[in-house]
């Protein structure tokens, strides 16, 4: 069972029971208690569980369920295109960028396609859709390899982080599913979290795009930290969201 495998089958495991020790999840999945220790840590560190003693017991708040794709495309809407046309000025006429997965980053990619000439900058992206629309234009991309998920039908997992290490990135454009009050990023699949947190190590600018509906407490695995960002491009600008930008030390740009 490879390891990405093992942490979603726990998740399963702690979503339907909230409470197991350690020794019995391990006798579950037919793993060392030394392996389920160090997966237990990596679930508590994403923000999907607490810790304590002996075992590990599930988060108060409901987990985080991904959002089919067909309804994320009609929520938000007016927002959204917003966004994208301010995210759309930040995009270099050449190099390597990266446009994560997402509802918000899908019209920012038409914009890219459709008003940029081809040939001096590339696009990698998780996104199947962004690519067809990618391709159908044309436009030099790269659609990243691994597992496909059946609800946001989106690219993750240890094969899509490897294929995206072997390129440096001038901008990533980062989707997420809330950003809190204090400062965290997160989504509702560890493998999705895992990889963005990647890319956004590898890139010299990285915009985080987040509609002010995403501005809550969430449960869900920790992308990165808001100050790991350059810039947040928002809808509307609430005075809390200002302060946790501020004291995040980022930019936040309100689209109009």
């Amino acid at each position: 069972m490879l390891h990405d495998q093992k942490l979603q089958k726990m998740l399963e495991l702690i979503n339907q029971q909230p409470y197991w020790t350690t020794l019995s999840l391990a006798q579950k999945l037919g793993i060392s208690r030394s392996t389920a220790q160090k997966c237990l840590d990596e679930l508590h560190k994403a923000g999907f569980v607490d810790r304590v003693h002996g075992g590990v017991k599930r988060k108060k708040m409901p987990f985080n369920t991904p959002v089919p794709l067909d309804t994320r495309l009609v929520s938000d809407s007016e927002a959204k295109s917003k966004i994208s046309s301010k995210a759309f000025g930040l995009v270099p006429e050449q190099g390597y960028i990266y446009i994560d997965a997402g509802t918000t980053t899908l019209p920012l990619a038409q914009k890219i396609a459709t008003s940029m000439n081809t040939g001096s900058l590339t696009v990698v992206t998780n996104d199947v859709q962004i690519a067809i629309l990618l391709a159908k234009q044309q436009f030099p991309h790269i659609l990243l390899g691994g597992n496909i998920h059946p609800v946001t039908q989106s690219i993750s997992g240890v094969m899509a982080i490897e294929q995206a290490s072997q390129f440096q990135y001038n901008l990533c454009v980062i989707s997420v599913d809330y950003v809190s009050p204090a400062g965290k990023t997160g989504c509702a699949l560890l493998e999705e979290a895992k990889l963005k947190s990647k890319i956004i190590g590898l890139s010299e600018k990285s915009v985080l795009l987040a509609a002010s509906g995403k501005f809550k407490s969430g449960c869900g695995a920790i992308i990165a930290d808001l100050k790991q960002f350059n810039c947040w491009i928002t809808d509307t600008v609430e005075p809390q969201m200002r302060k946790t930008a501020t004291k995040a030390d980022i930019e936040i740009i309100q689209a109009k």
